[in-house]
């Protein structure tokens, strides 16, 4: 866990979605949660890249489908220029091949909208704790949250997982070997 997101500093996060509903709803939810600090928001994804660029924020919430730029791109984007930044999927999508897409891109979890907001909470604060959170029940066999660090991942009831965590550790230059 790195020490901008200790408990009396807490988390710097943007929260990125074209609808300023979500947006709001975002910010009072994890504004609440103690080691989590909104610091800006993005409606788009030029926005967000610009954001992280002004605020270097330790989290950004993503949002898949917003005009001009799509969530990947600008998680590849946020990725390739501020390494230390976290960008953690929040999507009304439960489709594998975007879950591949972006954790391809960067991406270190990957939640639902349609999740309760405490899942979406714990995703965040797994996130920060070096763990990547997939959709909980999704039908590309994932659950839970997995850790990012560790050579070694995987589970036999779990190979969709397994096999996603290995392709994204490839993909972002680690050596984490599929059980």
């Amino acid at each position: 866990m790195r020490e901008a997101h200790s408990e009396t500093v807490g988390a710097r996060l943007i929260v990125v979605d074209d609808h300023a509903f979500m947006r709001a709803g975002i910010r009072a939810i994890l504004s609440a949660q103690p080691g989590f600090k909104v610091v800006g928001e993005a409606t788009d994804s030029e926005e967000a890249v610009a954001c992280c660029r002004e605020l270097r924020p330790d989290l950004v919430l993503m949002d898949v489908s917003m005009p001009k730029m799509d969530g990947i791109t600008a998680t590849r984007s946020i990725k390739a220029e501020f390494s230390e930044t976290s960008v953690l999927v929040l999507t009304a999508h439960d489709d594998y091949n975007l879950l591949l897409d972006a954790v391809r891109a960067g991406a270190v979890g990957y939640v639902l909208k349609n999740s309760n907001p405490t899942h979406v909470i714990d995703a965040g604060r797994a996130v920060l704790d070096g763990e990547t959170p997939l959709p909980r029940g999704s039908p590309c066999g994932c659950s839970g949250a997995w850790p990012r660090k560790p050579t070694r991942v995987g589970c036999a009831d779990y190979p969709a997982a397994s096999r996603i965590l290995a392709e994204a550790a490839h993909a972002q230059g680690g050596g984490h070997e599929v059980l």
